[in-house]
């Protein structure tokens, strides 16, 4: 039996964005022991739940600009948790036309169905262009851009996107979190053995472990992570874009500049580039 991790998530959700260095420790210190899934989980359905008294006085249009600006200031507060980087200039996740997040759970539910092995891949790239990068992903033309970039069949993910089957699907990512009585995003339901923990909202690295020891009596403890660059080829063609910091806890650098030596005949070969740009905080695996 293998531990199991189900992640109750939104795409736009920065708690989960800073988190991903903990799954990464997770993932190569529990390696062959572990496995992920992820649940949607529809944290906006619509804007106006999550504006202020006096935000929804203002009228729409500036009253929705007026909370971006307050949400941007959330994200910029969790960028302490682990330092993964956030562009909130000129943020403007929401407007009058596009109050939801539910188009990005769609998204993720249609890679799911038509190319499960990039679904993970996917909602991490989601996920860096909403937060690190701001863009505002609540427009399909935006999604449809990191459908492409991702190498997907844009016409195909297109119309899965908007099938009966995705929206059945979503339907039932949100029953299971009712089910669980989930009320604080995001949420990880851990399992072992037929035994199980919930954890909900802000979950740090010794949460994980405390959880992980308990369900299993012990049997799995964290393991010696190999450094070397097969290792890291393997890890990369999972993850083909990641943050240095992602590396540094996987890999149990005390570094970036460890990290940035270990990549180094990587980068030199042209197998991985930096993001953006040569003095990026994250590198993109393009063997």
């Amino acid at each position: 039996m293998v531990i199991h991790i189900e992640i109750f998530t939104d795409p736009m959700m920065g708690l989960s964005y800073e988190s991903e260095p903990f799954l990464r420790y997770l993932e190569t210190h529990f390696e062959g022991n572990i496995t992920f899934s992820y649940t949607m989980s529809g944290l906006v359905r619509d804007v106006h739940d999550f504006m202020t008294s006096d935000e929804i006085a203002l009228g729409e249009e500036k009253g929705i600009a007026t909370y971006n600006q307050r949400l941007a200031t959330i994200y910029k507060a969790e960028e302490n948790i682990s330092g993964l980087p956030m562009n909130m200039e000129n943020f403007k996740l929401f407007t009058p036309k596009e109050r939801s997040t539910i188009l990005l759970n769609l998204a993720y539910k249609a890679v799911e169905l038509t190319n499960p092995e990039l679904a993970e891949s996917f909602l991490y790239l989601l996920r860096y262009k909403t937060v690190a990068q701001g863009r505002q992903t609540t427009k399909k033309k935006e999604i449809l851009k990191v459908a492409k970039e991702l190498g997907l069949d844009v016409i195909t993910f297109d119309h899965v996107l908007g099938s009966d089957e995705v929206q059945e699907n979503l339907k039932r990512d949100f029953h299971r979190v009712e089910q669980l009585k989930i009320y604080s995003l995001p949420a990880y339901f851990i399992s072992f053995e037929g035994k199980s923990i919930l954890l909900q909202g802000f979950t740090r690295l010794s949460d994980f472990l405390s959880a992980i020891y308990h369900l299993t009596m012990g049997k799995y403890a964290p393991k010696l992570v190999l450094q070397n660059q097969n290792h890291l080829l393997r890890f990369l063609k999972k993850h083909p874009l990641i943050s240095l910091i992602e590396l540094q806890v996987a890999y149990d650098f005390q570094t970036l500049d460890d990290v940035r030596n270990f990549i180094a005949p990587l980068v030199e070969t042209g197998r991985v580039r930096f993001e953006p740009d040569k003095e990026g905080d994250f590198i993109r695996n393009i063997s």
